[in-house]
């Protein structure tokens, strides 16, 4: 038997946040994964996200970041500009390496105090009155462990098997989910401007999505991010090979060596869960995921912090915990609705209608702040 403050239950961004914050702020904390390795299923990648909402947040805790940029190139058939924002794009590693962002953050919660169990899996759970008040978790060597947690935070991902312990749910019939879809390379230097998103839009080759590049002093990344259910009986991979062929600026990175290809999935829910009793939920989980560009990692950067500072902050007290929480994501919550209407226009525009004033209103979103919008020559 195990008492601790707070089990987490996930290794990815949010579970690793969430889990350094508590573990800096002196509280019992074990992160269970049930991968042989945190982040294990996250493919080797280099996210893009904006500043907003977490600048402080990687400042006060270090977090990994490997580039910034202030600078954004934008292109579709009919209008391109470059766009220059107070709000920063972070680049950040993704995966399970030892220099990347879940790995680092999850090696300084440990530093600080937190127990990681890995190989772990929830078998049951004993909910007495509306409190989750004991875990039971069984490993790959068939031990189990019983853990007794004050409270519980949820960064498994938006399938999250602990719902159906707590009988709650993330999803809406009347709200179908999106499912984003990645695919696309990690390389060696990419000989462009370092530290400068550029973005490709074309819904004759992307159809409800997008390409972006971008290049650090040591790496390069590259990724088309479209929506599953809007693409024909062709394989992920032709849609990117199709785009690079047929578009002059993405085509120099066809020249690129030591290609390492890479894909992933996301879901986008309708409805979010951000707490139930002395149950939090982060990241995919709570439903944060952005709808419009299949952003994650800010959202699980945001949400797994608040969760842990809401705990920290109101220990004594579950209802000004859950309360304080959910008054912090409410802003992510609304940014996800309005980029959701967005979406819904932008999947049936052709390239014709994407004009300069639809992309200004595309990157009007509470997470754009910008300074200068230039129509190229």
């Amino acid at each position: 038997m195990i008492k601790c403050d707070v089990l987490v239950v996930g290794g990815g961004a949010s579970g690793a946040v969430a889990s350094l914050v508590l573990s800096k702020k002196g509280y019992s904390t074990i992160l269970i994964e049930k991968s042989k390795s945190p982040a294990l299923n996250i493919p080797t990648k280099i996210d893009v996200t904006e500043s907003y909402l977490i600048d402080d947040i990687v400042r006060d805790f270090r977090l990994p970041i490997i580039g910034e940029s202030s600078l954004s190139k934008w292109f579709s058939p009919k209008v391109s500009f470059t766009l220059k924002s107070d709000i920063k794009d972070y680049f950040i590693k993704r995966g399970s390496e030892s220099d990347s962002f879940d790995s680092i953050t999850l090696k300084n919660a440990q530093d600080g105090g937190c127990d990681l169990l890995l190989n772990s899996n929830i078998d049951n759970v004993e909910v007495i009155g509306n409190d989750v008040k004991r875990v039971s978790i069984k490993k790959d060597d068939s031990k189990k462990i019983t853990i007794y947690p004050r409270y519980i935070i949820i960064a498994e991902g938006h399938r999250s098997s602990f719902n159906k312990f707590i009988h709650s749910t993330n999803q809406s019939d009347n709200c179908p989910p999106i499912s984003i879809i990645a695919y696309g390379f990690i390389s060696n230097k990419l000989n462009i401007p370092e530290n400068t998103t550029h973005v490709f839009f074309d819904n004759n080759y992307l159809p409800g999505g997008y390409f972006y590049f971008i290049s650090t002093p040591d790496i390069c990344f590259s990724s088309i991010v479209l929506e599953k259910n809007k693409l024909e009986n062709i394989s992920v991979s032709e849609y990117f090979n199709n785009f690079i062929k047929n578009n002059s600026l993405a085509n120099m990175i066809a020249k690129v060596e030591n290609k390492k290809f890479v894909a992933g999935s996301s879901t986008a829910l309708c409805t979010s869960l951000t707490s139930n009793s002395n149950v939090l939920f982060v990241g995919d989980a709570a439903g944060l995921l952005d709808p419009l560009f299949g952003y994650g990692v800010r959202q699980a950067i945001y949400s797994g912090y608040h969760s842990a500072n809401a705990i920290a902050t109101n220990f004594n007290d579950n209802a000004i915990v859950l309360s304080s929480y959910k008054n912090m994501v409410t802003p992510i919550l609304k940014e996800n609705k309005n980029a959701r209407k967005i979406r819904s226009e932008f999947v049936q525009m052709k390239n014709e209608d994407m004009s300069l004033s639809f992309f200004k209103r595309l990157l009007s979103l509470p997470s754009q702040h910008m300074h200068q919008v230039m129509e190229a020559p």
